[in-house]
């Protein structure tokens, strides 16, 4: 269930929509989460004419050359693609850019400099998965769920120079049944994100909707994420064990250590549920070891 929080306005989202539909812009993206933001736009009628993506990586155990989530979509709608590795300085790209009025931004993965935000006569529209100017920074999503967040939301803001900190153009809150896992959060909330800024373009482009600025005061901030986080500690209650393995999957993932014969083994959560108040570990990947269900691994190191 979802709610517009910030748009007050009594202009129909709708008066400017059908001009906005046909007016091209520019895709910045890189993972499965920008594929979201696309879709939920292309629904609405909102195709970008080009896409900046980051460049393919080396992936899996052969090291094969793979191209991001976002460039494989933009090549099955024949949508010209870029792959810098830099931004600053780089012509092509802000010759590209300056035949734009306007860009969008759904989990990128690199700064924009002045310089090319600056080529945009609207500036560049950013989804960023909470209701700013709460958790700002690169892990929005983990930091939501380790603090049992229950107020979750999107915003769309108009990106300045700083992290998260440009003014707010609409605003919307998420409401789950449950305490969501970071694929689902993310899922719906780069979803709604795309939905949100097809429905408020016209009024942004035409001036009828002025962005508002945040308060920063009440600013929030997380910060980018490392595989030692993912360790479930002694210390930990039963319900911040599973808040981080709804936060850290699939990355960095969830583990703990196990004496066994004198040695600290490494053992990572897979599949874990919470029934009860009570972390119930279902499946593991012991150190060295295939995946095995979590009780099968304790009869093991017993003999």
């Amino acid at each position: 269930m979802a709610s517009c929080l910030l748009i007050k306005q009594k202009t129909s989202a709708n008066t400017h929509q059908e001009n906005s539909m046909n007016t091209p812009f520019v895709f910045f993206g890189t993972p499965e989460l920008s594929v979201h933001a696309l879709r939920a736009l292309e629904n609405e009628g909102l195709v970008p004419k080009a896409i900046i993506t980051a460049q393919d990586t080396r992936q899996g155990r052969g090291l094969v050359l793979t191209p991001s989530p976002v460039k494989t979509w933009a090549l099955s709608k024949n949508i010209p693609v870029y792959t810098p590795e830099r931004l600053k300085e780089n012509k092509e790209i802000h010759e590209l850019c300056r035949q734009f009025e306007f860009g969008v931004l759904a989990a990128y993965g690199k700064i924009i400099p002045q310089s090319l935000l600056d080529c945009f006569s609207k500036g560049i529209l950013n989804v960023h998965p909470s209701l700013l100017p709460l958790y700002r920074g690169p892990s929005p999503l983990e930091y939501q769920i380790l603090n049992d967040e229950k107020n979750y939301g999107v915003t769309i803001i108009k990106l300045d120079s700083e992290c998260d900190h440009g003014p707010i153009i609409a605003q919307r809150e998420v409401e789950f049944a449950h305490t969501p896992s970071k694929e689902e959060l993310g899922r719906v909330g780069f979803t709604e994100g795309g939905k949100l800024i097809a429905q408020y373009l016209g009024p942004y482009i035409s001036g009828v909707l002025p962005p508002l600025d945040q308060n920063h005061t009440l600013a929030t901030f997380t910060h980018k994420l490392e595989k030692k986080d993912g360790e479930i500690l002694s210390s930990d209650t039963e319900r911040q064990k599973f808040l981080k393995y709804l936060a850290f999957q699939p990355w960095p993932g969830v583990f703990f250590f196990q004496k066994h014969k004198g040695t600290d083994i490494r053992i990572k959560i897979t599949q874990a549920s919470f029934e009860d108040n009570m972390f119930i570990i279902e499946k593991v990947i012991p150190e060295g070891r295939k995946e095995i269900l979590y009780q099968d691994f304790l009869k093991s190191i017993q003999k």
